[in-house]
């Protein structure tokens, strides 16, 4: 459909209407409908599909891939994400070594999919509370919930712990990824993790 004649009926459609009916919204509503049709190639689901996450998904995450990643993700899995997230950075922090094991040995219960996506979250996590110190709105994707937490946290890191952080996560993602052992390469992220949030 791109770069062809059909491309255009869509918001030939949409205008055609609103000049016809007077009605703006709806006029505009038929064409996007009119345009997923055809993008979905007539299957409704598939339509269906294509408006919800490429077009009002992204425009209510204003053009944010990861915004619109999260808003896709199960909401239980972001939230469930979002508190392992702080429980391991204020575990770190306090160097309680018996709790970290035990965190850890929850996290590597998880699957080996699931276990990456909490750790790629936390690297973003990680990322965002980085440039949070920067006082710059525009370049924070942080959800509330998030923010609330970057407010106290994100001071402890900065420019000599962020990449070592970000490192180590990835490495242990990259591991898990390789069917390493779950429960030693988390706990030993933990024991870096611990070292590195204090410098």
């Amino acid at each position: 459909m791109t770069g062809t004649f059909w491309a255009l009926v869509p918001p030939i459609v949409a205008i055609v209407l609103a000049l016809i009916t007077k009605e703006t919204y709806s006029s505009l509503f038929v064409g996007i409908l009119v345009g997923a049709l055809f993008v979905g190639g007539f299957n409704p689901v598939a339509s269906l599909d294509t408006m919800l996450n490429d077009g009002f998904l992204g425009a209510i995450a204003d053009g944010n891939v990861i915004m619109a990643e999260r808003m896709v993700q199960t909401g239980s899995e972001f939230h469930e994400f979002r508190e392992r997230f702080i429980e391991l950075m204020r575990l770190s922090y306090q160097h309680d070594l018996a709790k970290l094991k035990l965190w850890s040995e929850a996290i590597a219960e998880m699957k080996r999919e699931k276990a990456r996506r909490f750790l790629d979250y936390a690297v973003r996590q990680v990322r965002e509370n980085f440039i949070y110190n920067l006082h710059n709105p525009e370049l924070n994707y942080l959800t509330r919930e998030e923010e609330a937490f970057s407010t106290r946290f994100s001071p402890f890191i900065n420019e000599r712990n962020v990449e070592g952080i970000a490192g180590e996560l990835q490495r242990a993602s990259a591991d898990i990824a390789g069917n390493g052992n779950a429960k030693l390469i988390l706990f030993d992220l933990t024991i870096r993790l611990a070292i590195l949030i204090r410098k």
